[in-house]
């Protein structure tokens, strides 16, 4: 049971769990938290409520990483661990299937409408029907970093671990679609699978525009890298650098010479690792090396800083990073977390408040 605190006069909650977190994400439409931890559990938490709502997955053993992944309207739920996919129906409570795959699943990704989840591990990616749980493709490339299904449920987006590489493979037609270099290690993209593809790298941002008979590549870059994306709205989107900077970029509209301009540049402290976007209040959340989490409105005369504050020692992290940040559906709440048994909870929308913490899940039946 959750039990109140007063550690700091903060507007600040913390789950504290039972393991360390492995993966976290809010159900949209919800005030749920799901996190997934190191010893195989998966809980869900209110954050209005202050409740340890439920336990998806009982611990399975130490060591073990767990992946989360969920569709737009928070209905369907992809959970990985230790070779098994697990899909839950957070509507009905029920467990419509579930698949074997590999161990130690690296990204995992469930299209908007909830119809597919794709898994990676290795040089491998699959996709499985969520309805049957058939395998529906797989294939090999060089070892994949990172998968994510596009809005039209028709590609898969990957990053590869040989640093270059991005590719667009088409499920439909069972081969890719498109594959670029980015001329440096690719740390984060983002897709239009009919318009474009961004690539950030430690050598900058590549742009490349899909809807021309050869795709146009045009790179811009960059100090320090791009270490971090998020996309704003269908025409702009933020880039984190390795030297502190947030720029806000916009798309063209139209296939031509011109590539996606800088609109707007503002600088934190430190490099950035995570960037959070919540397109209902205009909030922009990143997080840096320096173990600060920023928030930025959307302003008309462009992002203005709202409050920044230090995460270092309330997460017991000693010198670990933040590794994610991430809104409720509704911007209510802010979760941060740099992978140990701590979830650090915001309310960015108000500004008083106070502690709050539960024990370790297990405490509650």
């Amino acid at each position: 049971m959750l039990r109140e605190t007063v550690h700091a006069p903060c507007c600040t909650a913390v789950l504290e769990t039972a393991a360390p977190v492995s993966d976290m994400l809010f159900v949209p439409g919800r005030a749920w938290l799901l996190t997934g931890h190191r010893d195989g559990s998966v809980h869900v938490w209110d954050v209005a409520d202050r409740t340890h709502v439920r336990r998806l997955h009982d611990p399975v053993g130490p060591r073990t990483s767990v992946r989360l992944a969920i569709d737009e309207p928070g209905r369907v739920l992809a959970v990985a661990q230790r070779g098994v996919v697990t899909v839950h129906d957070l509507d009905t409570g029920t467990t419509p299937s579930s698949f074997t795959t590999f161990n130690g699943v690296v990204s995992l990704a469930v299209d908007p409408g909830g119809t597919l989840v794709a898994a990676a591990q290795g040089a491998t990616a699959v996709v499985y029907d969520v309805a049957t749980g058939k395998r529906l493709r797989r294939w090999n490339s060089t070892v994949i970093r990172s998968v994510r299904l596009t809005a039209d449920g028709r590609h898969v987006l990957a990053n590869f671990k040989d640093g270059h590489t991005v590719e667009l493979y088409d499920l439909d037609a069972g081969q890719p679609a498109f594959v670029g270099s980015a001329g440096g290690p690719v740390r984060a993209s983002l897709a239009d699978p009919d318009r474009w593809i961004i690539a950030g790298s430690r050598r900058g941002l590549t742009f490349f525009e899909l809807d021309t008979p050869q795709a146009g590549r045009r790179s811009v870059r960059a100090d320090g890298g791009i270490t971090a994306l998020a996309q704003v709205d269908t025409d702009e989107f933020v880039a984190g650098g390795g030297n502190g900077q947030i720029q806000v970029w916009s798309l063209p509209t139209h296939a031509g010479p011109a590539g996606p301009e800088q609109v707007e540049s503002v600088l934190g402290s430190g490099p950035v690792i995570a960037l959070a976007w919540h397109q209902g209040s205009g909030l922009l959340a990143s997080a840096g090396e320096d173990v600060t989490v920023r928030l930025w409105r959307r302003e008309p005369a462009g992002f203005m800083t709202a409050r920044s504050w230090g995460e270092r020692g309330v997460l017991r992290g000693g010198d670990r990073l933040v590794e994610r940040v991430a809104f409720s559906g509704d911007g209510a709440y802010l979760a941060v977390t740099d992978g140990g048994p701590l979830v650090r909870l915001r309310s960015p929308l108000r500004r008083t408040g106070g502690w709050w913490s539960s024990g370790p899940p297990t405490s509650r039946s």
